[in-house]
């Protein structure tokens, strides 16, 4: 994101000297200086305003404006140390200056010091209460270092306080982006009710901000608020209807709702739009397995494990199917117990530290009776996860069983 200079720059310009004697002459040669100095500025002469304002800080080194004002000449000049260099001692010298803390902000931020701007915002918008400018530009500086909760602040305030001010469009323009990338931080932090609100925000700035509906989507989904889910997804299926995203997440909502032959028909779609999406064909393959459609789900599995050779979820769901026969019922009678250990086994070459796995095999060989091997892949589960719920819970039989068979090897 690019921002264009919206400030205006006033430079100051100083009235007759009231001090007497020879402090009296010195004020008046700095304030000669320094007027001298805003008008060359104001016809662009830089270099001689700056020469005019250090000549005006050498009659008078306590004069404050002479330092904002050179300040200022040094910003147009693209000189952003000098300028900070400036505005640094300006504020030495008069720490209650708003408009001095201002373009001391400006300066460090045209250096890319993101968080010394912040700081310096900060003092302006203290002493210059709902300022436009400092607000607008403390709402920027929020945005760089992505704190999207006091760009967003910001902005909204800017926005109601001062809605004829310069910056406001481009404000409005960014606002929901900020409550958008508000309700993604969130997300990620996993404060997804505060998530909710930010993209609700978003949403209320432009309705059809579709990155919007789809996280709002998903949000809805992963939180079991189905009916809110496929309103929010099928928003946007009427803004993006070729997004892949869209059925993939519908796809996701349905099976969420057992809906599992409308779950089969999203994922479908979503690999007519793209062939090698490895989550459509995970979805369609789940989807087949929950409808007991064994052969479809294998063919589906088989199809990931193409797409996705060093994931370890396409070896996992491999081996899921393979837990499953030709009637569906997973452990049935039938079910292909070698391929799916084998799966596992190439799984866990992928995620070695997966306790679930090893119980899943330790399951399989006390399915097919096979004791002394159940228990060292339970014992191997422990190893990884000593609370591993359903290794402890099921670990007592297998112990039973190996000592009915006088099986123990200790």
């Amino acid at each position: 994101m690019k921002w264009c200079t919206l400030a205006v720059v006033v430079y100051y310009v100083i009235g007759p000297a009231l001090a007497a004697g020879s402090a009296a002459n010195a004020l008046k040669e700095a304030e000669e200086h320094n007027n001298r100095g805003v008008h060359l500025a104001a016809k662009g002469q830089y270099g001689d305003a700056v020469e005019a304002f250090n000549s005006a800080i050498r009659a008078a080194p306590e004069m404050v404006v002479s330092y904002y004002n050179l300040g200022l000449a040094y910003t147009r000049m693209d000189e952003f140390v000098r300028a900070q260099e400036a505005f640094e001692t300006a504020v030495r010298i008069r720490p209650e200056n708003g408009n001095v803390w201002f373009h001391l902000g400006r300066a460090l931020q045209s250096q890319e010091k993101i968080q010394e701007a912040l700081e310096a915002y900060t003092v302006a918008l203290r002493l210059k209460p709902a300022d436009p400018d400092v607000r607008f530009w403390l709402g920027v500086a929020s945005w760089l270092e992505k704190d999207w909760s006091q760009a967003a602040a910001q902005w909204e305030a800017l926005i109601v306080e001062n809605p004829d001010h310069a910056a406001v469009p481009k404000a409005w323009e960014e606002l929901p982006r900020a409550y958008f990338n508000l309700g993604t931080a969130r997300r990620e932090s996993g404060d997804l009710d505060k998530a909710v609100e930010a993209y609700k925000e978003a949403l209320r700035l432009r309705p059809d901000y579709a990155d919007a509906h789809l996280n709002l989507g998903d949000l809805y989904g992963d939180s079991g608020k189905y009916s809110l889910a496929l309103a929010s997804l099928r928003r946007v299926e009427q803004l993006w209807s070729d997004d892949i995203r869209v059925y993939l997440g519908l796809g996701v909502v349905y099976l969420g709702q057992d809906s599992l032959r409308l779950a089969q028909d999203q994922f479908s779609r979503a690999l007519e739009l793209d062939k090698r999406s490895a989550e459509a064909q995970y979805g369609l393959a789940t989807s087949y397995l929950r409808q007991g459609k064994v052969e479809e789900a294998l063919k589906s599995a088989l199809q990931l494990l193409l797409m996705a050779p060093n994931e370890t979820r396409s070896h996992k769901l491999l081996a899921f199917v393979h837990e499953h026969n030709d009637e569906g019922v997973r452990y049935g009678e039938g079910f292909r117990a070698e391929e799916a250990i084998r799966a596992y086994a190439n799984a866990l070459r992928l995620d070695p530290e997966d306790a679930g796995m090893y119980f899943s095999i330790g399951t399989i060989f006390g399915r097919n009776g096979k004791w002394q091997e159940a228990y060292r892949a339970y014992t191997q589960a422990l190893v990884i996860d000593s609370l591993h719920a359903e290794t402890l819970k099921w670990l007592p039989l297998v112990e039973e069983k190996l000592r009915e068979g006088k099986e123990v090897q200790r």
